[in-house]
C-alpha cells in the first residue's frame, strides 16, 4: 500500500483521497512526487510491502527499485490533509508561481471543490461572485472538461475597466463572457429555478475578458484536476455599465474578437448553454446542491462565448459585444 503522509501532521486517519492505481505505473511518478522541491518539506512517501518485508514500511526515493512486472499489484494510494494541498495551490496564486501538486489522483468532484474551498480560504480575499468555465462545446473541447466547472471569484481577480493585464505563468488563455450582477440573492426560499427567475434577479450584464490559467507545471486533463485548481480562474475584466438592454435579447447578440485589430473569432452568445441566463441558472442550481446561494452583488461570470484565445505578453485583444459595448485589453 502506498501511503503519502503529511510531515506536519500526527493524523493517522487518511482524509485526502484514496484512489486505486497500478503501482508499476506509478512508482516512478511517486519516485518523482517524494522529491518535488515544493512537496519535499510537506509529505513523505512510504511504500508497505506485504509480500517481502512481513509488514514493515520504507521510505521511498528516486533510486528505489522497480517491482517486478510479473507481481499483480492491487494497492491504494492515500493523500493525506487537503489543507495542505490548499495551501500550495493559495500559495501558488498568491505569488504567481508554479508548483508539483499531483492534482490529476483526485478521484471525484466532492474532493476537488473540497480542495478548491480550502484553496480560496487560505487565499484570503473576500469572495466578490463566481466565474464558471466549460459553459461552451469549443472551450470544454479545448480545456479538456466534461462538463462546465465553476470557482469563487476573489475580489482582488475582479477588475473593472482595466486597459492592461499581465499574464501570469501558467496562463492558458483569454475568453470573452458576459458578467451578471445579481440584483438580489438566488434562489429565495422555495423559489423556481428557472431563466425566467433568474433575469428577475439579475440587475445588469457586462462584456469580459476572462483570463483562465493553472497553478501547476504539468497539465492535467480532466474535471477534478481543473475543479481543484480554482476552477482555472485567473482574472476576471469588466468594462463598462452598458446602457439599457432587454435581457430577452441577449442570447441574439453577436460577440466579436480581434487581435492587433485583426478579427479572430466570431460567435453568437446563444453559444453559452443557449443562453448566458442558462449559466445563472446551471450555478444557482450547483450552489444549491452545496446548501450555498448566490447573494446581492454577486457577479456571475458566464464562461466563453468564442473559443479559448491563446494570449501571449504584448499582445493587444479587443472584443465587440454589439449592444454591450466593446472591450479591449493589453498584455504585458
Amino acid at each position: 500500500m502506498w501511503t503519502v503522509r503529511h510531515l506536519n501532521s500526527m493524523r493517522r486517519t487518511p482524509v485526502f483521497y484514496k484512489r486505486r492505481i497500478n503501482a508499476n505505473t506509478h512508482l516512478p511518478f511517486c519516485a518523482k512526487l517524494g522529491s518535488a522541491p515544493m512537496l519535499r518539506d510537506h509529505y513523505e512517501i512510504l511504500i508497505f510491502l506485504p509480500q517481502f518485508t512481513n509488514g514493515t514500511h520504507r521510505r521511498l526515493g528516486p533510486s528505489s527499485p522497480r517491482p517486478s512486472t510479473s507481481m499483480k499489484w492491487s494497492t491504494t494510494m492515500y493523500f493525506e490533509l487537503k489543507d495542505a494541498t490548499a495551501t500550495i495551490l493559495a500559495k501558488s496564486r498568491r505569488h504567481d508561481e508554479l508548483c508539483d501538486l499531483p492534482l490529476g489522483l483526485i478521484s471525484s468532484d466532492c474532493e476537488a471543490y473540497d480542495i478548491q474551498a480550502t484553496a480560496q480560504d487560505a487565499l484570503g480575499s473576500t469572495c466578490r461572485g463566481y466565474a464558471i468555465v466549460g459553459t461552451s462545446e469549443m472551450s470544454r473541447r479545448t480545456l479538456g472538461l466534461s462538463k462546465p466547472i465553476y470557482s469563487e471569484i476573489p475580489t482582488s481577480a475582479l477588475l473593472v475597466g482595466a486597459k492592461d493585464f499581465r499574464l501570469p505563468p501558467g496562463t492558458i488563455g483569454a475568453q470573452c463572457e458576459f458578467v451578471f450582477t445579481m440584483r438580489r440573492p438566488f434562489p429565495d426560499a422555495g423559489e423556481a429555478i428557472d431563466r425566467d427567475s433568474a433575469a428577475d434577479a439579475v440587475l445588469e450584464c457586462r462584456p469580459a475578458i476572462g483570463i483562465i490559467g493553472r497553478r501547476t507545471r504539468r497539465v492535467f486533463m480532466g474535471d477534478q484536476p481543473a475543479i481543484a485548481d480554482f476552477g482555472l480562474h485567473t482574472a476576471t475584466i469588466c468594462g463598462d455599465r452598458p446602457g439599457k438592454l432587454s435581457l430577452a435579447d441577449l442570447a441574439d447578440i453577436e460577440i466579436t474578437t480581434f487581435l492587433f485589430k485583426q478579427t479572430v473569432f466570431s460567435a453568437k452568445a446563444a453559444s453559452v448553454m443557449d443562453n448566458p441566463l442558462n449559466a445563472v441558472v446551471w450555478l444557482a442550481n450547483e450552489l444549491s446542491a452545496r446548501g450555498k446561494q448566490l447573494k446581492s452583488d454577486d457577479v456571475v461570470a458566464t464562461g466563453s462565448c468564442t473559443t479559448v484565445l491563446q494570449v501571449w505578453a504584448g499582445q493587444h485583444l479587443a472584443a465587440d459585444f454589439g449592444p454591450l459595448g466593446q472591450l479591449e485589453c493589453v498584455f504585458t
